[in-house]
């Protein structure tokens, strides 16, 4: 992966490029005979944009962001609609800053670079490139020009020969909270005499590292892609910033799946034991029992047929039904019992009653005794004048 870092002309056809490494080293530079690299990005010229700070009415995003160029509309001279204004940022006061710049000549440099095959990611003003310190202004000086960042998304081109400061210097420190220094930056070696500029400014002016805008890790708070230019390409720059995180994801993960594996490993060896003691248990009680399948169901079944052979009588056997559905019987002096059934915990009844409406009734008081009363069917009795009704009766908790 690589970087093409581009710096064109007043033209927009010739540039200045620097071609960089995936991790932001410089490998060469020249001017125009574009080469291919993996992302592109663009600074532009001080003078080709204009950063400023505007109040604009209250809105959603969508229809502030279509406001904008009517919002600078008395700052410029020319027309709102050939001006492209991005969205920088917010002030504390709710005022917004723009950076606007000529939308036919944006529009010409994109096409320009999309016939060498390139779509830049970022189109960067250089004049908010250099970083600030706290209480202080950056400038960079070629010798006789150079650009002035004042805060986070302010600054301005500066024009003079040398000998003065430059006009537009000594404007803004007029209209604006005067710094504690200025921190310039040199392109050349026509470095101006920064004493003097001192004394006639009254503020402070230090030298800071010499200014290149090829080689270097940049950040800027403004990217021009926006609205209509915006990129379509997805920017995965932010990617490589998230694999600490990515990798603390991934240990946690394996942590946990090593976690959950070592306890299902403990579980697992634990059923196996309960398994074995169960089995022990099974045949210790059961010697003669020569094939142990399931040892808890095997176990439940001799302990029934033991209760069984004592006299034990459990709620599913004959008698326990009989006798829980007797009394209701009894008290049904005009229902005629027909047949009794039992099978394996259920108890089959076949009753005449005299009217259809009684065997609703009837199913309600034989359940009334605690067990469960389901009407399997009803018929016409054989004499025709009532019904038989067919229930199954078993134990309410089965």
């Amino acid at each position: 992966m690589s970087m093409l870092r581009l710096y064109p002309d007043a033209s927009g056809e010739n540039f200045d490029w620097a071609l960089l490494d995936n991790t932001g080293h410089f490998i060469r530079t020249g001017t125009n005979d574009l080469p291919q690299a993996t992302k592109c990005e663009i600074i532009l010229p001080a003078a080709m944009v204009l950063l400023a700070r505007i109040k604009v009415p209250k809105a959603n995003k969508r229809r502030q962001a279509a406001l904008l160029s009517f919002a600078v509309e008395e700052r410029l001279i020319s027309e709102p609609e050939i001006n492209h204004v991005a969205l920088g940022g917010y002030y504390p006061d709710g005022s917004v800053a723009l950076a606007v710049i000529d939308k036919a000549w944006l529009t010409h440099l994109l096409t320009h670079l999309k016939a060498n095959h390139l779509s830049p990611v970022r189109v960067m003003p250089e004049t908010l490139l250099p970083s600030l310190e706290p209480l202080s202004w950056a400038m960079v000086w070629t010798g006789s020009s150079g650009f002035l960042r004042t805060g986070e998304f302010s600054g301005m081109a500066l024009d003079g020969n040398g000998n003065e400061p430059p006009p537009e210097l000594q404007l803004a420190l007029r209209e604006a909270v005067a710094p504690k220094k200025i921190v310039l930056h040199a392109v050349s070696a026509d470095v101006p005499n920064i004493r003097q500029w001192s004394l006639q400014l009254g503020i402070p002016i230090e030298r800071g590292k010499d200014w290149d805008w090829k080689t270097g890790e940049i950040s800027c708070p403004i990217n021009l892609l926006q609205g209509e230019f915006g990129s379509r390409q997805i920017d995965l720059t932010w990617l490589p910033k998230l694999r600490p995180a990515l990798i603390m994801l991934s240990l946690m993960v394996t942590l946990q799946f090593f976690g959950i594996v070592a306890d299902w490993a403990r579980l697992a060896h634990e059923k196996a034991n309960l398994s074995a003691e169960m089995t022990l248990l099974f045949r210790t009680s059961f010697p003669d029992a020569s094939v142990v399948v399931d040892a808890p169901l095997q176990m439940t079944r001799k302990l029934d047929e033991l209760k069984h052979a004592a006299g034990f009588q459990e709620a599913g056997d004959f008698l326990p039904l009989l006798a829980g559905v007797a009394s209701s019987l009894a008290a049904l002096p005009r229902s005629e019992l027909k047949s009794i059934d039992y099978e394996t915990g259920k108890l089959g009844l076949s009753i005449e009653v005299p009217e259809t409406d009684s065997v609703d009734s009837l199913q309600k008081k034989l359940a009334a005794s605690g067990l469960k009363v389901m009407l399997d069917k009803q018929v016409p009795a054989a004499g025709g004048s009532g019904v038989t009704a067919y229930f199954t009766v078993s134990p309410e908790a089965s």
